[in-house]
């Protein structure tokens, strides 16, 4: 509460995405399935609270910084392990 102040409203932000696109071909070649592209996505990043500081007057939510915000970011994420070298997401696709 905040004195003086009768009412709040929070409209959501806008939600950030990131599109991805493999090619089959590429995939094959590397027996990488589009469930292990799922998966790594999935495992790399990370979005979620870890818990709430909480003081007199405020309660803080603490997030991970496992999120990954640009395009780039992705590009060398490592999807698989194949004879010891990993396949980066760059190599699947755009």
């Amino acid at each position: 509460m905040i004195e003086g102040v009768a009412q709040v409203f929070v409209y959501g932000a806008q939600k950030f995405a990131v599109r991805y696109s493999s090619i089959p071909s590429l995939m094959a070649a590397r027996n990488i399935g589009i469930d292990d592209i799922e998966a790594a996505l999935s495992l790399h990043n990370v979005n979620m609270p870890t818990g709430t500081l909480w003081g007199p007057r405020q309660a803080y939510t603490v997030q991970a910084t496992g999120q990954l915000d640009t395009a780039a970011e992705y590009r060398p994420l490592v999807v698989a392990y194949r004879n010891g070298s990993p396949i980066r997401l760059e190599q699947l696709g755009r």
